[in-house]
């Protein structure tokens, strides 16, 4: 749930129709979405259910992320994304959730 407002950052320009469907989800009337309105919805949501909004609050830090772009690579989940995702990518999405 932290890396979702980035993971949604990354695909918008690749699945216009799932961010419509995630606004609609959202009771955003704006049309079409942008994915400012989209991510700050999103945001609400999780903060209302207590989710940390930043990795370091669950302990990761900096030096940690080259790791977890390791073991991120290697997840079925990311066959199937809309984008393609790169180690690079990897890396700036969990920076940018730092």
């Amino acid at each position: 749930m932290i890396l979702l407002s980035h993971a949604l950052r990354y695909n918008a320009k690749e699945s216009t129709a799932g961010l419509q469907k995630i606004a609609t989800a959202l009771g955003l009337r704006q049309a079409p979405p942008t994915i400012a309105s989209v991510t700050s919805a999103v945001g609400e949501v999780t903060r209302g259910l207590g989710v940390p909004d930043n990795l370091r609050s669950v302990g990761i830090e900096p030096t940690d992320l080259p790791e977890i772009v390791r073991h991120a690579m290697d997840d079925w989940a990311l066959t199937r994304v809309p984008r393609s995702v790169t180690a690079e990518d990897a890396l700036q999405i969990l920076t940018a959730a730092l």
